[in-house]
């Protein structure tokens, strides 16, 4: 039902006008909700309840491993289940686009991807936090992906809720981004592949149980957010750690699960 509800929020949203004020709005109620240097997405509170931590973001206890030259690194992460296999090293970045930390994470995040390895495969996994009226910015996000023009889209999406960049349509985005606006209306009506994003990048949220973004998961072993790796210019330094780190997705089957 949830999904339906969002397709149908998404066509109706291509003929609505932005509201910035609204959206200034929303980005101050997350600051003043939000535990430091993260975002609680809308079913946290249920997920806490499992550990009788209510109330708390629980988080596991920053490791200390030793490294292969010798000396022991400590590192500021969390160790998670392994539920997915890896080719390549990977690292996923499961955000929300009115999240005011995410926001200021991501000039870190453009600047670790123009550096990265090129054998790492970097995946994004927007959130609308349960908060229909960002829907649409999810929904963007993955067509952006799908045109290739994700590099260009992903700022001006930021832009809009916390820079107050005024827009008409959501359309002008892509148009701006060189795609025709038919293209990128046809895109937008293609609710099944639409859903299919939607259902994928919530099935993988919901089994690495990410409760507040934003969250790096490396190679679906290891989570990294702000709070834990020390400051938001840290962060990336600790994923580079953590890739360093034997994976066990690579050895993952579907029998180990």
């Amino acid at each position: 039902m949830r999904i339906i509800t969002t397709l149908f929020l998404t066509l109706v949203l291509l003929g609505c006008n932005n509201e910035p004020s609204q959206s200034e709005e929303a980005s101050k109620n997350e600051d003043q909700t939000a535990q430091p240097a993260e975002t609680k997405t809308s079913t946290e509170a249920k997920t806490e309840s499992h550990d009788g931590h209510d109330g708390h973001n629980h988080q596991h206890d920053s490791h200390v491993h030793e490294s292969t030259s010798g000396p022991l690194i400590s590192a500021g992460y969390s160790e998670v289940e392994v539920k997915d296999r890896c080719e390549t090293p990977t690292v996923i970045e499961f955000f929300a686009y009115q999240c005011p930390h995410c926001y200021k994470l991501e000039e870190h995040v453009k600047e670790w991807e123009k550096n990265k390895s090129d054998d790492v495969q970097f995946i994004t996994v927007p959130s609308d936090l349960g908060r229909e009226q960002f829907t649409v910015f999810v929904v963007s996000h993955y067509i952006a992906e799908r045109l290739n023009v994700l590099d260009k889209v992903k700022p001006q999406l930021f832009a809009i809720i916390h820079e107050n960049k005024p827009i008409n349509n959501i359309l002008e985005v892509f148009t701006a981004a060189g795609i025709p606006e038919e293209e990128a209306k046809k895109a937008f009506e293609d609710s099944e592949t639409i859903r299919k994003d939607l259902v994928k990048g919530f099935e993988l949220s919901k089994n690495y149980k990410i409760t507040g973004v934003p969250k790096i998961l490396v190679n679906y072993q290891y989570t990294v957010d702000v709070t834990s790796a020390g400051g938001y210019e840290k962060v990336f330094e600790v994923v580079e750690d953590t890739l360093k780190l034997s994976a066990k997705c690579k050895t993952f089957t579907a029998s180990d699960s």
